[in-house]
């Protein structure tokens, strides 16, 4: 139903039960799970100059496969935004069918090798952020699933073009002057974007399913950032807590909760684990509570929710290292349910 500030279409449910088997029953029982102690310690708005790498520092290989990858996405991106209702169809099925899909994820698989962390972190959200999800969206359009896929893509497409801009700050020097000027977002671009993240899990399709509260939420509109570079590192933590999800989802459905508070926006991200999952959780959250944070990504690289959690301590001027006590970031196995979620202060 629409909310009350008529920004968007929601479901309000301060006291929801959540599906019977997901364990946390309530919002007042998620709010207790994710309590923070939030402080803004940062005087200017996250612009990504601090984690932003050039061209130069890749390997040749790496530069090239970057630099074939945008100039796919954004060959895409333009026939998304020029389609029409007579040729849309049409034309998407012509590009779905020139993209050697495979050849793409296995040269986007190989990127990064033994490079210092701002490269590793760079290619990581590369390889990561929304490209799968575009990629299998572009299966879907080639076989003719595109009225419910085409609009997704083109969500994904914009997302992913956007983080590749905000971590090579010379892969389009336009496109990201473009980025950094000011202009506000509200919670509807993250709100639309969610629900056409597209993945599989045990060989079926991801469904998100978005839940929003607005309990606490300033005048409208709800800003959520001040340029697009800066969406853009919202979407990058909000798609690295997506992708682990269904990652290591039980079943094939992710929720995730948005709720707007006085000065912030937190994004909390559940899902059910396997028994073997809740064995491995438990005992890396036992060690170390900030261990996924800090690297934990069980079969990964070691640096998915780290990339998370320093997007999110620039965001606030919060070293890493206090960003779980505080509750900015956080991970916890409930049962049968695991919860990450992420702050981001409002603008």
């Amino acid at each position: 139903m629409r909310t009350a500030h008529g920004e968007f279409s929601a479901t309000r449910s301060a006291g929801r039960r959540w599906y019977a088997d997901r364990v946390i029953a309530t919002r007042a029982t998620l709010a207790k799970v994710t309590a923070a102690r939030l402080v803004q310690r940062r005087a200017t708005r996250y612009r990504s100059d601090e984690q932003a790498v050039a061209l130069l520092e890749l390997s040749p290989s790496d530069r090239a496969s970057t630099i074939a990858l945008y100039d796919t996405l954004a060959r895409l991106a333009r026939l998304l935004a020029a389609r029409s209702a007579a040729r849309g169809e049409e034309i998407l099925r012509a590009f779905a069918a020139s993209v050697d899909t495979a050849d793409l994820v296995q040269s986007t698989r190989q990127l990064g090798g033994e490079q210092d962390e701002r490269v590793s972190q760079a290619l990581h959200d590369i390889r990561g952020g929304t490209l799968s999800a575009c990629l299998i969206l572009i299966g879907r359009v080639s076989i003719g699933k595109t009225s419910a896929a085409a609009d997704e893509l083109a969500y994904m497409t914009r997302d992913h073009l956007k983080i590749m801009r905000n971590v090579i700050v010379d892969l389009d020097v336009a496109g990201r002057q473009h980025d950094l000027q000011h202009a506000p977002h509200s919670l509807d671009k993250l709100l639309t974007a969610l629900p056409a993240y597209a993945a599989t899990v045990n060989g079926k399709a991801l469904v998100v399913k978005v839940d929003i509260d607005v309990g606490e939420a300033p005048a409208p509109p709800i800003v959520i950032a001040e340029t697009c570079t800066e969406l853009g590192a919202v979407d990058r933590v909000a798609y690295n807590l997506l992708g682990n999800a269904a990652r290591f989802a039980a079943e094939p459905v992710v929720d995730v909760w948005v709720t707007v508070l006085a000065a912030d926006l937190r994004v909390a991200v559940t899902n059910l684990v396997s028994a073997d999952q809740q064995r491995a959780m438990r005992a890396a959250l036992a060690e170390d509570r900030s261990a996924l944070f800090g690297g934990f990504t069980t079969g990964g690289t070691g640096l998915g929710l780290r990339i998370a959690a320093d997007l999110v301590g620039r965001a606030y001027g919060v070293p890493c290292e206090m960003l779980p006590d505080g509750g900015y970031v956080g991970a916890k196995l409930v049962g049968r349910t695991f919860v990450s979620w992420f702050h981001w202060p409002l603008a």
